[in-house]
């Protein structure tokens, strides 16, 4: 799955086995591919430089009572169509940078976390968009940015609504 030079082709999947990783990566979602996904209990583990998650259809996807740690000593950049980050039933994803860390959802939720997850992001710079919400929290989940030092949220404005045409004229 991880070429000689840190590269990933397609998606990190984790479903029964723990993956562990510890050189700088890149995965490329080809548009329509979740880039990491755990489910079960199974656990992704990423140390390196940088972590490169782009052309994702989400850069994180966990579930049940899967975890997802990546730490990168400088940056962990994420690009999505949908959800950056979704965690949901019990899940828990941590992310780290030691320089900047960056979550983008062109049409979705930077973050979304679910039901009884959560999930904790961690750096010097922080920034967290949404299409839709740059963190969007449902029931009892939890989404931690406390230990972003510069924390920069925005969330991407809907389009406007087209104008109503007004009614005919009556005729008299």
């Amino acid at each position: 799955m991880i070429g000689d030079m840190g590269i990933a082709t397609g998606q990190i999947r984790c479903e029964d086995n723990d993956i562990i990783i510890n050189e700088d990566i890149v995965v490329d979602g080809a548009g329509f591919d979740d880039c990491i996904r755990a489910e079960n209990d199974c656990s992704v583990i990423i140390n390196s430089g940088d972590v490169l998650l782009t052309n994702c259809e989400r850069c994180v996807d966990a579930e049940n009572s899967s975890s997802v740690s990546i730490a990168a000593d400088s940056v962990l950049n994420c690009d999505a169509n949908e959800d950056g980050a979704r965690t949901k039933d019990d899940a828990v994803v941590s992310l780290s940078a030691g320089n900047s860390l960056s979550i983008i959802s062109v049409l979705d939720n930077g973050i979304r976390s679910e039901d009884n997850s959560n999930v904790t992001v961690d750096s010097t710079s922080c920034f967290i968009q949404g299409g839709h919400d740059a963190i969007r929290v449902e029931d009892s989940a939890n989404v931690d940015t406390s230990g972003c030092s510069e924390l920069i949220i925005s969330d991407c404005p809907s389009p406007s609504p087209e104008p109503e045409p007004s009614p005919e004229p009556s005729s008299l």
